[in-house]
């Protein structure tokens, strides 16, 4: 059942794909089309542009092609090569590349792979607290592999937990499932304590009336589908709490 509601979600986003913001790049202009086409359960034919978003080398595109291969939407699930067209988006300059990996590389359905994980939330600028902040810079993969090994066994398995839930809602917002439709722009001032899987909004801004209480639905669903795909790992401290950002932004031109 949970993963049947997490791929549901992914259905969403991608369908959403045709809403909301202009599209201002070639880029986003093509991958607005394949929304369309998604968005009409037209498979075939979105799997055909979506080839030729990647021929032209949009990065957009890329992005797109690694969701879609992750959920096994129009196209054979396929974790390997999601990997290889969202490193390609990172490359191509979209930060969600990069959460994208880490939230994916947390998930137990794909190993977990904890220094995969976090190597791209540190990428990603991923603020995890002492889960990043002890870890060196992500441009030396022996060195931060050297540092992670390090580590007792039981902080690894927490912090690769930590980095999938907040890559995954980072993402999530930046890139969202809800957030277009809903038309929820601003910031979410959020404060999670990982033991209870808990979360509260402690201040919100950039919207006010009915848009806000849209954004707030976004962030709900967010915490939904996060507690869906990942399993909190036993002796978590109860007090250990972490404050981030979720950025919902309508317009495309700022998600990257």
């Amino acid at each position: 059942m949970k993963k049947t509601v997490y791929r549901w979600g992914w259905v969403v986003a991608l369908a959403m794909l045709a809403g909301g913001a202009q599209a201002r790049t070639d880029g986003e202009k093509a991958v607005v089309g394949i929304g369309e086409l998604l968005k009409a359960d037209d498979c075939a034919g979105a799997v055909k542009a979506l080839n030729a978003g990647l021929q032209a080398g949009y990065p957009e595109a890329a992005l797109l092609a690694g969701t879609m291969f992750e959920a096994g939407f129009c196209v054979k699930k396929n974790w390997d090569k999601a990997v290889g067209f969202y490193t390609q988006a990172h490359d191509g300059g979209i930060r969600e590349g990069a959460l994208r990996l880490a939230a994916g590389f947390a998930d137990t359905a794909n190993g977990p792979d904890a220094a995969a994980a976090l190597w791209w939330a540190k990428r990603a600028r991923l603020d995890a607290g002492t889960c990043t902040s002890r870890l060196p810079d992500a441009d030396d993969p022996d060195r931060f592999v050297e540092a992670l090994r390090a580590w007792p066994a039981r902080e690894v398995k927490f912090c690769n937990y930590v980095a999938g839930v907040m890559s995954f809602m980072t993402a999530d917002a930046r890139y969202p499932m809800a957030g277009i439709s809903r038309e929820a722009m601003g910031i979410v001032e959020v404060a999670w304590t990982p033991a209870r899987h808990h979360f509260t909004t402690q201040g919100l801004s950039g919207t006010t009336g009915p848009a806000q209480e849209n954004m707030v639905a976004a962030v709900k669903q967010s915490i939904s589908l996060a507690g869906a795909r990942y399993q909190m790992p036993l002796g978590v401290s109860p007090k250990w709490q972490i404050a981030f950002n979720l950025v919902f932004d309508i317009d495309r031109s700022r998600w990257w």
